[in-house]
């Protein structure tokens, strides 16, 4: 009966010890697991925070973007506001060229009939001189004729 309780009692004990062999690799494969996912963690956190970095920037050049772009928008404005400005200019300026150019017509029209009037009075001086003279002739005929 002895012999029978040792020989069950081996047999626990072998049991025992395949089942804490079974135990510690069972803890090895969870303790590798767990350093896996910890590894995994890391690299999950390091991508993140590249992730955010990266966000970040973009960000930041999207702010600058949009600072370009106002600027830009700023600047055309203001272009257009000259551009404005320069029409305006050049149809004052066309209107009075207009007017110079109406001026012009408007003298030349009066030089012309100036010319006209010196012309009338150059020829009633020619006429007039002409009938002096016959005047002059006609008198010193009429003082021969006295004496």
């Amino acid at each position: 009966e002895q012999k029978r309780l040792q020989k069950e009692k081996d047999k626990q004990d072998a049991e025992q010890e395949r089942l804490q062999k079974e135990k510690d690799k069972q803890d090895a494969e969870q303790k590798r697991l767990q350093e896996e996912k910890d590894k995994q963690d890391a690299e999950q956190e390091r991508l993140q925070k590249e992730k955010d970095k990266q966000d970040a920037e973009q960000k930041r050049l999207q702010k600058e973007k949009d600072k370009q772009d106002a600027e830009q928008n700023r600047l055309q404005e203001e272009k257009d506001k000259q551009d404005a400005e320069q029409e305006r200019l050049q149809k004052e300026k066309d209107k009075q060229d207009a007017e110079q150019k109406r001026l012009q017509k408007e003298k030349d029209k009066q030089d012309a009939e100036q010319n006209r009037l010196q012309k009338e009075k150059d020829r009633l001086d020619v006429e007039q001189n002409r009938l002096q003279k016959e005047k002059d002739r006609l008198d010193v005929e009429q003082n021969r004729l006295q004496k």
